[in-house]
């Protein structure tokens, strides 16, 4: 028959409860589900609210939001032709081109869900991106990559950490440019209103970084002829340099410079029209 255990087994068990004891903490149980949380932010932009942060405020009325120069409804984006970067002459004679004068905006169809994810600015999984719960002051939630202030529906107000976003839920208007015209159409006539334009700014940015040697300066000429184009930029290699060409489809009219080395210094000139 088997007697009570020695006691140096009695005092080996005893320090391994002990020491089982003062293990680590288990971390703080999540008082909110920040899952949750982000969907409920979701929907109450699916009625009205504002985004602030990333690259600037972004208005939700509805399914329709606006953001700098673009207004966003599912059927597709409107580009404000205000904003577009061109100079107005430039954009006058584009609409010229079209015989759309009045038009304002460009509009282009296709799907805009993830379009509207990315201007909400929520990570898709809130709970991995914001880590481990740590603590809580108020509505105000403190997680290992980010702090996370709630409002009393649950919504969130600031978000701080892997992006920092200013959230606000007051009703909102967003009225849809009109008239329009396509997309498609707009940048073949904005490319053409703007090609003399183009074309100076790629001489001279070539004309400004390149060595003084012709092969290289026709191979980096090319890197700007992108084939996706509406109106395409052809190049050719000449003695001295290279050319840069293409011709107005509205007009007809032939443009091109000439990146070209002089007593060892690179220029660029316009040579037609």
């Amino acid at each position: 028959m088997l007697g009570p255990p020695y006691p140096g087994a009695m005092r080996s068990a005893l320090a391994t409860v002990v020491l089982l004891g003062v293990g680590v903490a288990p971390a703080a149980a999540d008082p909110v589900s920040i899952t949750a949380a982000c969907q409920a932010t979701r929907d109450a932009l699916n009625v009205a609210g504002t985004v602030t942060g990333g690259a600037g405020e972004v208005v939700f009325a509805g399914q329709r939001w606006r953001t700098g120069y673009r207004v966003v409804d599912p059927s597709g984006t409107y580009g404000i032709l205000a904003g577009e970067g061109l100079r107005t002459k430039d954009r006058k004679a584009a609409l010229r081109y079209l015989k759309a004068r009045k038009a304002t905006a460009w509009f282009k169809s296709g799907s805009t869900v993830e379009a509207r994810a990315n201007a909400i600015g929520l990570p898709a999984d809130c709970a991995s991106a914001a880590g481990v719960f740590l603590n809580r002051s108020g509505n105000t939630y403190q997680y290992a990559n980010v702090t996370v202030t709630l409002d009393d529906a649950g919504r969130i107000l600031t978000w701080t950490g892997t992006t920092d976003r200013t959230f606000s839920y007051i009703a909102q208007t967003v009225d849809l440019p009109t008239p329009v015209v396509s997309y498609a159409r707009w940048e073949r006539a904005s490319q053409a209103a703007s090609l003399n334009a183009t074309m100076r700014t790629i001489a001279r940015t070539v004309a400004a970084s390149v060595s003084a040697d012709a092969t290289v300066i026709a191979a980096t000429l090319r890197t700007y002829a992108d084939p996706a184009r509406a109106v395409p930029l052809k190049v050719r290699t000449l003695r001295a340099g290279g050319l840069l060409y293409g011709r107005n489809p509205f007009t007809h009219t032939y443009h091109a410079w000439r990146v070209y080395v002089k007593e060892g210094t690179l220029r660029a000139k316009r040579v037609a029209p």
